[in-house]
């Protein structure tokens, strides 16, 4: 097993964690189920990406991304991708919620001989209806548990008021979780406002060359 540090190092080109990383990365690594909120750019991909790398078995990532859904749906596995995720040869495993509910128990059973690191939800609180991007396939995903004994669950977004992180709780049946709440603050981002009496055709022109940087509104 290789350490944490130096698959930060060896693989991400990072010299340290950033907050929160380390304390979820660990937790994973010990096996524990954990819900992880961390704003967008904070580095909550890195939660799912480094235990792989360090215990040395598969990580699968569930995501609802829609190439994911027109690759994995009209085209499936191909057979010798099959073979091979079924082997353990990668280190990460993307499927669509879809995809994780439909292959075959056998195919997580001959997986899991080789070695399932961890089960990760990616952009969790599509299972909540009270989340802003309800996705009925999340419902589903418990269902592996009773096929994926011993591997830890782990729910992953940027975006959870309470109530949706109870229902991420509930509905993937996470055992006594780590619960990760990070800092929202992104002093990278700043907003700020000014009154302007400009005529329309210098506002337009100022929208024009700024759209990417502010917004104008003309009161």
């Amino acid at each position: 097993m290789d350490t944490m540090h130096s698959v930060l190092k060896q693989y991400f080109g990072f010299s340290d964690f950033r907050p929160y990383q380390k304390d979820a990365i660990q937790k994973i690594i010990e096996k524990r189920d954990c819900l992880v909120v961390m704003a967008t750019g904070s580095g909550k991909s890195l939660c799912y990406q480094a235990p792989p790398l360090v215990v040395r078995k598969t990580g699968i990532v569930v995501s609802p991304l829609i190439s994911f859904m027109q690759d994995q749906c009209s085209e499936g596995f191909h057979c010798s991708e099959k073979i091979k995720a079924e082997q353990g040869q990668f280190d990460i495993l993307f499927m669509t919620p879809e995809k994780a509910c439909t292959v075959p128990t056998s195919f997580w059973s001959n997986l899991l001989k080789e070695g399932i690191s961890l089960f990760a939800v990616d952009e969790a609180h599509c299972i909540s209806e009270w989340g802003h991007d309800f996705r009925v396939e999340y419902k589903n995903l418990h269902n592996l548990r009773g096929v994926l004994l011993d591997v830890p669950f782990v729910g992953l977004t940027a975006t959870a008021i309470e109530k949706v992180r109870f229902d991420i709780i509930n509905s993937l049946k996470l055992k006594n979780p780590y619960v990760l709440v990070g800092s929202f603050d992104r002093s990278n981002f700043s907003m700020g406002s000014s009154h302007l009496t400009v005529d329309n055709l210098l506002l337009m022109n100022l929208y024009k060359k700024f759209q990417k940087l502010f917004v104008v509104v003309q009161l």
